[in-house]
């Protein structure tokens, strides 16, 4: 593998995945890079038929293009290029070339991060709104809308907290967060994972999280109302933005979860160049993507009922009619979040041709 090669895949693999999953595999031939699903990064209903990892190899596609053009490489992409192989998921060409940056979005792939943080409530500056909207230009067919009514934002707010009260309240998924948890740096950065730090937690719920690992204290505490109690303590948090936005499609095929995912890094990386915090609030809208899938056994019928009214919510709000909304997101003004997420080096993607 060339330099210009590592340093490409480098830049890829900074992009986000739920969990930080990290669902990719590399096989590389040359100046030809074949890049695999490791579906079993993620089989929790989350990534029902992979539309989570799915939307990640886009964020990674997106990046990898970003960091071709920047270090003097043309990037030619193939989607889903071998139809009896589904795990391949792309296959990119470099070849040498002097390309223009004109996105300046290189030097923040490393810095961007989810911020879980309360923000600012002032508005976007009108530049920044600008920006976000001209960002994803040319990519599929997917649709950005945002608000910035306070009201929508509470409402919306509701919306993504649904999806821990259902984690506190669904043993399969309760067991999928704290499987995936790590509880200190050091052990974050020697078997990266879903770093405590990041979720921005007060310093009681800190020290006390560790016990809700325990099923059936969750079990107890929830028929007096301790999911209710995380889902309004969320909620607060997520209300605190300037705006909130989602991304969707006219269909669900496979094509349009990439292409998601390529939406989705373009405007997380515009919204990092220009100062402003965000994070990704998609549970509900995956637990409803799987809900409509097949996969509703999964759920009780209690929760069924929760997401689907909670989607109305989303389709009332941003005036969906037809479409499938895949993404929503909340972003404003605030600080450097308290942490990150560490990476698994990138020779532990490698796989031999």
């Amino acid at each position: 593998m060339s330099e210009g090669i590592r340093q490409i895949l480098q830049a890829g693999i900074s992009a986000p995945s739920g969990e930080n999953s990290q669902p990719w595999l590399f096989s590389i031939d040359g100046n030809k890079v074949d890049i695999f699903n490791n579906a079993q990064r993620d089989t929790s209903v989350y990534n029902h038929n992979q539309r989570s990892h799915l939307v990640s190899h886009g964020c990674l596609i997106e990046n990898i293009f970003i960091a071709a053009v920047a270090l003097g490489h043309h990037a030619r992409l193939e989607l889903f290029p071998e139809n009896a192989n589904p795990k391949l998921i792309s296959r990119f060409h470099f070849t040498a070339a002097e390309e223009q940056d004109e996105s300046g979005l290189f030097p923040y792939i490393a810095q961007r991060c989810t911020n879980r943080k309360p923000y600012k409530k002032i508005p976007l500056l009108s530049e920044h709104r600008e920006r976000i909207a001209q960002s994803i230009t040319g990519i599929g067919e997917v649709k950005l809308k945002l608000t910035e009514d306070p009201v929508a934002i509470m409402r919306l707010a509701e919306v993504g907290a649904l999806n821990e009260k259902i984690v506190f309240e669904n043993r399969a998924l309760h067991h999928f967060l704290f499987e995936h948890l790590t509880w200190t740096k050091s052990k974050d950065e020697r078997n990266p994972g879903f770093y405590i730090d990041t979720l921005e937690l007060p310093p009681p719920a800190h020290f006390l999280f560790r016990m809700f690992q325990s099923w059936p204290l969750v079990s107890f505490l929830n028929t007096i109302g301790f999911s209710t109690l995380i889902k309004k303590g969320n909620q607060n948090v997520y209300q605190a933005a300037s705006a909130m936005g989602v991304l969707m499609t006219e269909t669900k095929y496979d094509l349009d979860y990439i292409n998601i995912g390529r939406a989705l890094q373009r405007i997380w990386l515009t919204a990092t160049k220009h100062g402003l915090a965000f994070q990704p609030l998609t549970g509900v809208l995956f637990f409803m993507q799987a809900i409509d899938g097949g996969a509703s056994k999964r759920f009780s019928t209690e929760h069924i009922a929760q997401v689907q009214k909670h989607y109305k919510i989303v389709q009332k709000i941003f005036d969906v009619e037809h479409e499938s909304v895949a993404i929503m997101f909340r972003m404003g003004y605030d600080g450097e979040p308290s942490a990150r997420t560490s990476r698994f080096p990138l020779e532990n993607f490698i796989v031999k041709n």
